[in-house]
């Protein structure tokens, strides 16, 4: 089972379930909304898609199928494509509250990808590369072998379909693939005022950080636990010393 170190797993009973694959190639989608874990959509009555990961506008990872498993995001694609659905803004969330169609149309388009999402991307695109040495490392030309977009071939959609937009897949072409194709990515953003945020984004996107925290951190409980180990030798000692005093 091929699973995320960085995500958090939450696997769809179709994960057990469904036609295991040898992964060839990563499409890429957008929400259309500012969805953040879809897990309840995929996983509701009656709906018979679902992706392999989610990625929501701060840049939170989430998995749903084993990367081995075929996931039902990408029509004929299906039995070799890994995918990764990601959240549009909140702007475009906005349009979509209000009913105007126009404006989530534009706003689609216009979406790019908030700095969290560049690079929960990155990471997620260099570590499927490197789980599964059957996805080539370049923008794929024949339909099955490398990375994409939702739309890029008529047997990854369905007619008329657009996505993920065209910001989007500029800054896949441009950015997000050539960066995922070089190796390991940047640290995430930290955002101050928000600390169980920094925590989370350290944790998930800076592993040089994090393990030096974690060294830290390691290295203060072994100090805790061999103070109570000392506290209760000597309090062993002292009712030993009780129950042995001569009466």
């Amino acid at each position: 089972m091929a699973l995320y170190p960085e995500a958090r797993i939450e696997l769809l009973p179709e994960s057990a379930t469904q036609a295991r694959m040898t992964p060839t190639a990563i499409i890429d989608h957008s929400n259309a909304a500012e969805s953040d874990d879809l897990f309840g959509w995929w996983n509701s009555p009656g709906q018979e898609l679902e992706s392999h990961f989610q990625i929501n506008w701060e840049g939170v990872v989430y998995q749903y199928m084993d990367t081995e498993t075929t996931a039902d995001a990408n029509v004929a694609a299906n039995s070799f494509a890994v995918s990764i659905e990601v959240a549009n803004s909140p702007t475009l969330q906005g349009f979509l509250n209000v009913g105007d169609r126009a404006g989530v149309q534009r706003q689609f388009d216009a979406d790019g990808y908030s700095p969290e999402q560049r690079v929960s991307l990155i990471r997620l695109h260099s570590w499927l590369h490197g789980e599964h040495c059957t996805i080539p490392r370049k923008v794929c030309t024949d339909g099955r072998n490398g990375v994409g977009w939702h739309e890029k071939f008529p047997s990854w959609t369905t007619p008329g379909h657009h996505c993920p937009g065209n910001t989007r897949v500029q800054a896949l072409v441009d950015d997000i693939y050539p960066a995922s194709f070089a190796g390991p990515s940047p640290s995430a953003p930290v955002q101050e005022d928000d600390m169980n945020r920094a925590d989370t984004i350290a944790l998930l996107r800076a592993p040089e950080f994090s393990q030096a925290e974690t060294r830290k951190q390691v290295a203060a409980l072994a100090k805790q636990v061999a103070d109570q180990n000392k506290a209760i030798l000597l309090l062993l000692k002292a009712l030993n010393d009780t129950v042995n005093k001569p009466s």
